[in-house]
């Protein structure tokens, strides 16, 4: 759920990045040990500002700020994960 593009735009378009911020931090504190789960609640963080004002622009910059990580962690941008599309 938190590598869905789809569900993260609703949850920034319906609440705040601190909730989402938060769903991040709970998955962490339960023990998830997902390196990617990091990288994405990090870039979610220094895009934190902008997301918060615009949601419409979480997709520029998540890709802006993971797309660095691609060969790295092709996970992220496998078909249906993070809105990317087949």
């Amino acid at each position: 759920m938190l590598f869905n593009y789809d569900w993260l735009h609703a949850k920034l378009s319906a609440t705040s990045i601190h909730d989402v911020l938060h769903d991040f931090d709970a998955a962490i504190a339960a023990g998830v040990s997902d390196p990617e789960l990091g990288l994405v609640a990090s870039a979610l963080r220094v895009g934190g500002p902008n997301i918060s004002c615009h949601a419409n622009s979480l997709a520029f910059d998540l890709l802006g700020r993971l797309l660095v990580y691609y060969d790295y962690q092709a996970r992220l941008f496998r078909p249906g994960v993070m809105g990317v599309r087949a």
